[in-house]
């Protein structure tokens, strides 16, 4: 009888080993429990869309246009987004036909109707703050703010958005 080789023995016991890890690691119903990445690349200018189990997409990352996550509903429309323009971020809320309800960027936030329409601003800068209010035709309805020498600036509009009413803070 012939006498096995111990390398041979080695080599196919490591076959065997890495065969059986290969089946065990390969889950039967076609999807892994947890996936670890280290680091990821994409190779394309669109970017990384996650599902949910029943196969609709529930976030997107993106890289073009300065990049950013979406965040989807059950009908696949954006209700959450965190963008990126150049120097400055942006978050938006949307309602459940995509509409913009609310923005918050670089140095403001603006409230919007159901249709997506700015009602309610407020922002700040160097000047100061101000908060503005406007009419379903956009026009400034009611302003109040910093004015030109630093005191307050209050004033109320009518439906074409022509002051009407002025107030003032005076130094005394």
């Amino acid at each position: 009888m012939k006498r096995l080789d111990p390398r041979s023995v080695m080599i196919g016991f490591l076959i065997a080993v890495i065969g059986l890890m290969s089946i065990a690691a390969t889950p039967t119903d076609g999807k892994y429990e947890t996936l670890t990445v280290k680091k990821l690349k994409l190779f394309d200018d669109k970017g990384l869309v996650v599902y949910s189990s029943n196969n609709k997409p529930i976030m997107g990352i993106y890289y073009n246009e300065g990049g950013g996550i979406e965040i989807y509903n059950d009908y696949n429309i954006a209700t959450i987004q965190l963008k990126n323009f150049g120097d400055a971020g942006m978050v938006g809320l949307l309602n459940a036909q995509g509409k913009t309800t609310a923005l918050a960027g670089e140095s403001g936030i603006s409230l919007h109707n159901e249709k997506g329409e700015a009602r309610m601003t407020l922002s700040a800068n160097s000047g100061g703050g101000k908060m503005t209010m406007l009419n379903k035709h956009e026009k400034t309805m009611m302003y109040l703010g910093a004015g030109p020498d630093d005191n307050c600036f209050l004033s109320l509009h009518d439906k074409d958005g022509q002051a009407q009413w002025l107030r003032q803070a005076i130094d005394n």
